[in-house]
């Protein structure tokens, strides 16, 4: 699955969950994810949202979850979350799940 692209703006639907290729640990709240040679370090925030698709979750999860976490906005957290959702997409370390619960057929 690759994100749509509107108005430079990324949107991504349907549940996504870690590459099971990628390797990734995490230390004082910043995930250090690795895949093909490629390291990608994230904040604490990013760290946050990278944890909730361990196991396959939905952008509308993630955003429930963000404003109930930080203090924003349902539509800012939405707009930020897509954006850095589709980055990870794009970079191979989030990829499409059948299933939320991680059950592929």
């Amino acid at each position: 699955m690759s994100p749509d692209v509107d108005r430079g703006e990324a949107r991504v639907s349907g549940a996504l969950q870690w590459n099971p290729r990628v390797a990734c640990r995490t230390l004082d709240e910043t995930a250090f994810i690795l895949l093909n040679s490629r390291m990608v370090r994230l904040n604490e925030v990013g760290t946050f949202i990278w944890e909730l698709y361990e196991n396959g979750s939905t952008v509308d999860a993630v955003v429930t979850e963000i404003v109930e976490e930080f203090e924003t906005t349902k539509e800012r957290a939405a707009e930020d979350v897509n954006a850095f959702v589709g980055e990870l997409v794009a970079k191979e370390l989030l990829v499409p799940v059948d299933d939320v619960d991680g059950r592929n057929p």
